[in-house]
């Protein structure tokens, strides 16, 4: 299959390739290494090494703009799946930003743009409220506004939706097939809101309050081991059972008055 799909490239490359001759202004002067660049993307398409295929047509193009590698480096961002890049480079070329284009190769190339852009998929961007910067894959792609969708074209693949407000954003991501159209419908986060309070529940203003509490339970607790500790001392000194009083220990009622002072 992978043979297959290299002798299809190679015979369109080559047709294409064939062309240039046509497309090149005959008055201009072509540079001496321009026969290899384009031999060896075509001998790395064959391959299958698309990649390798892309950069040296994009070399070549950056190195001295033409018609022809224009259109052959449009064949190559097909192949290697960057359809938004074809789309504008071919864009590019039908605008004549690389040199006056015949009309045989312009049909051509338009014919190439109708299956570029069918091939690329949509992102319909809405947000709930206000007005929020959308992203796409770290770019940006426009303003939101609520009622006013924001449609943007992508390569099949995943890819990473941001809207970002002042007070916050929203971000989403989203995996796109050819030719589809995804609504992707962003909106302000929002706080959680507090559980609900029971209608019996006391209310509690102070913060602190707890802490008060404590330090009351404390006290009384003080005050209790207090009286525990007095009514002990009242039995001792009066006798539990009506006898002599009995003697009170060294220091006791002492250490009883530090507690309390405590």
């Amino acid at each position: 299959m992978g043979r297959l799909r290299a002798r299809l490239t190679l015979a369109r490359l080559g047709v294409t390739l064939a062309a240039a001759v046509i497309v090149a202004s005959p008055a201009a002067a072509q540079p001496s290494d321009e026969s290899d660049a384009i031999a060896r993307a075509r001998d790395a398409a064959a391959e299958g090494r698309f990649v390798e295929a892309r950069d040296l047509l994009r070399g070549e193009l950056d190195r001295a703009p033409r018609p022809a590698v224009a259109y052959n480096l449009s064949l190559m961002y097909r192949e290697t799946g960057e359809l938004t890049l074809a789309r504008d480079t071919l864009t590019a070329l039908l605008s004549n930003d690389f040199g006056p284009l015949p009309d045989e190769p312009r049909a051509r190339a338009a014919q190439l743009l109708g299956e570029v852009t069918a091939g690329l998929a949509t992102l319909v961007m809405t947000v709930t409220e206000g007005e929020a910067q959308l992203e796409v894959d770290g770019r940006i792609a426009g303003v939101g506004r609520p009622g006013q969708p924001v449609r943007h074209a992508v390569d099949p693949g995943p890819h990473s939706v941001v809207a970002r407000w002042p007070d916050g954003e929203d971000r989403r991501m989203v995996d796109a097939t050819r030719g589809e159209s995804i609504d992707v419908a962003l909106a302000l986060p929002r706080a959680a809101p507090l559980p609900d309070r029971p209608a019996d529940a006391p209310l509690d203003d102070d913060p602190d309050d707890g802490e008060d509490l404590t330090a009351l339970w404390v006290v009384l607790g003080v005050l209790g081991a207090g009286a525990v500790a007095g009514a002990i001392a009242a039995g001792v000194v009066l006798g539990g059972d009506g006898s002599e009083p009995a003697a009170v220990p060294d220091g006791y009622v002492g250490r009883f008055e530090t507690l309390l002072a405590f």
